[in-house]
């Protein structure tokens, strides 16, 4: 699960009320067909002429399912990949915490499994 974020979005939270910039969001659409992917709107909102703006903030969730962690994080960052707006913004590094965690609990039960 990766988040997409407009540029600065930290500055821009602090001033909503005061100013928003509306940009036109590219390519979620074709994301949330493909199989597996799942992409979550919250900082986004439908313009008069029915296309898909940021709204500020954290813009989108990506989400893709595999059977290794590993697969699932290169799989939803190749996603983010394709989702395109001014300022657009993602960390690659999300999903490496839970990686190392599970590559950590493999080892243990591999050397268990050897006793």
């Amino acid at each position: 699960m990766f988040g997409i974020a407009s540029r600065n979005f930290h500055i821009f939270n602090m001033y909503l009320d005061l100013w928003f910039i509306f940009l036109h969001v590219e390519g979620h659409d074709v994301i949330s067909r493909w199989p597996e992917h799942l992409v979550f709107h919250s900082g986004t909102t439908v313009s008069s002429n029915g296309d898909v703006v940021t709204n500020g903030g954290r813009v989108l969730t990506v989400v893709a399912l595999a059977s290794e962690l590993m697969l699932a994080a290169a799989k939803a960052t190749t996603a983010c990949g394709k989702i395109c707006f001014e300022g657009v913004q993602y960390r690659t590094d999300i999903s490496h915490k839970g990686i190392a965690r599970s590559v950590h609990y493999l080892d243990i039960s591999v050397l268990r499994s050897l006793h």
